[in-house]
């Protein structure tokens, strides 16, 4: 009977043992569960907060691409009011093109002192906000006193 009461204890004690390794087993499984469960939320959460910084991102780099591009235009008020306020009486400006960060002014000098005129408005462009300047041309007019002329500058 020693030997019955003996084995049913240590019968009880495996299947306790195995009931509360289950049981353990159940509990971590429900934690485990719990936790991916919050998880989840967070990560559902964090994909919603990434959405709206993407979003905020396109918008913030279109301003940036934006603004770079309107910093590398030069500020055409303040080149116009220069030049206007340099050009000589006596020319008159015919054209006007910028090429890349080169500024192209064309006109004619309505005088005889072309050359003086000319120098004198090259000096003045220079010493102003332009840098680079340069005559590409200057030809006299046909039958009148006077040159047409073309300039290249940059402004600094």
């Amino acid at each position: 009977m020693k030997h019955h009461v003996k084995h049913a204890l240590k019968r009880a004690s495996i299947q306790s043992f195995v009931i509360a390794l289950c049981l353990v087993s159940f509990l971590v499984y429900l934690g485990m569960n719990f936790q991916r469960a919050n998880f989840d939320k967070r990560i559902a959460v964090s994909k919603v907060e990434l959405a709206s910084l993407e979003s905020e991102l396109e918008k913030v780099s279109g301003q940036s691409l934006a603004h770079q591009i309107l910093a590398e235009e030069p500020y055409w008020e303040e080149i116009l009011k220069e030049i206007s306020n340099i050009l000589p009486s006596r020319a008159i400006l015919k054209e006007i093109n910028m090429h890349e960060d080169r500024l192209f002014l064309k006109g004619r000098i309505l005088s005889g002192e072309k050359e003086k005129i000319l120098s004198d408005f090259i000096f003045k462009l220079e010493s102003g906000i332009f840098k680079n300047v340069k005559l590409v041309t200057a030809k006299a007019m046909a039958g009148q006193a006077g040159s047409e002329f073309e300039i290249e500058c940059q402004w600094k």
